[in-house]
């Protein structure tokens, strides 16, 4: 599945789990992300995108983020979203 260029992907391994169903309902989670920042923000997923400020709601996972005027030419940050929570940024 895809998300805002986020993408999450779920496997069986029918060796240990034989029984497939053939019309399964999978569910993805989407967190919200708010980041606070007056200028402009670039995220990386499947290619730049902007960031929809104050709040967007992504696939969790780790991105790669630029803040700035320059972006996507500025340093990156990189932010991992996981379950509603933003963590590691370095």
């Amino acid at each position: 599945m895809s998300y805002g260029g986020g993408s999450e992907y779920k496997t069986q391994d029918v060796g240990t789990d034989p029984v497939v169903d053939l019309d399964p309902t999978v569910e993805f989670t989407v967190t919200k992300v708010t980041l606070e920042y007056p200028g402009t923000i670039k995220y990386y997923a499947s290619g730049w995108k902007t960031f929809t400020k104050p709040t967007m709601y992504m696939l969790p996972g780790t991105y790669s983020f630029v803040f700035g005027s320059g972006a996507p030419g500025g340093t990156p940050q990189w932010v991992t979203v996981t379950a509603g929570v933003v963590t590691n940024i370095d």
